[in-house]
């Protein structure tokens, strides 16, 4: 699985620089893409995973098995329009400008 000819990205939140995770990339020559800490997460996948999010526990919905679960998350994924989709793909210019704009600062995003 390991090798050189490609770099595996994840962000810096704790849970992935924890040793145990480092390691284990190591021990498994898998190399990692070097990542600021406090980056901006322009990532427009972060919005879906909150959009679906929201649907899956609409209402304050609660599940009492990973199956109820996963039929839950499923029904949703099958229920998000594409143009959600594209609406954020296509925000990504706009969402860099405002990085370089504020100089590196937080954003809206």
């Amino acid at each position: 699985m390991g090798g050189s000819d490609w770099i595996f990205q994840q962000n810096n939140a704790p849970i992935h620089r924890s040793k145990v995770n480092l390691t284990w990339f190591k021990s498994q020559r898998i190399n990692v893409l070097p990542w600021p800490s406090l980056s901006h997460d322009l990532n427009p996948i972060e919005n879906l995973w909150g959009i679906l999010a929201r649907m899956v526990y609409a209402e304050g919905k609660q599940f009492r098995t990973k199956e109820q679960l996963k039929t839950a998350i499923l029904k949703s994924w099958e229920k998000i329009n594409i143009e959600q989709f594209w609406t954020l793909v296509e925000s990504m210019p706009e969402r860099m400008f405002e990085v370089i704009k504020l100089n590196g600062a937080k954003t809206k995003y």
